[in-house]
């Protein structure tokens, strides 16, 4: 570290006092849990985060009240498709939104329902 600032001092690198900022920075606090955010908040955190792909269907599942191990795999299907950015992550909240209507009888069915008429537009 003391030579990188050496370094640094005598050539005013741009590349290398980056590479010190970043070494000498405090640590990022720590992100929320995924389980403590609001649903609307996970979903707009999802494109280019797979780390919340299960979170996300895990959620969608709760909300649905729809456990079906199909449905499960469908959850994730869109939510990967959100994380990789295929989809933008306002079709997946405005599917749920949907979805969570009072007038939707099986949420599920009307979650899968909607991906399907949305998503395919959207790409």
């Amino acid at each position: 570290m003391a030579e990188l600032v050496k370094i640094v001092g005598e050539t005013a690198d741009p590349i290398l006092a980056r590479e010190l900022a970043r070494r000498t920075a405090p640590p990022a606090p720590p992100e929320a849990a995924p389980e403590t955010l609001a649903t609307a908040d996970l979903l707009k955190r999802l494109p280019g985060r797979h780390d919340l792909i299960l979170a996300v269907a895990r959620r969608l599942s709760v909300e649905t009240g729809d456990f079906q191990p199909a449905s499960l795999r469908t959850f994730e299907m869109m939510a990967e498709s959100v994380a990789t950015r295929a989809v933008p992550a306002p079709v997946l909240i405005d599917c749920r939104r949907q979805a969570l209507g009072p007038k939707a009888g099986h949420r599920g069915k009307v979650l899968v329902a909607a991906w399907k008429r949305e998503a395919h537009l959207r790409r």
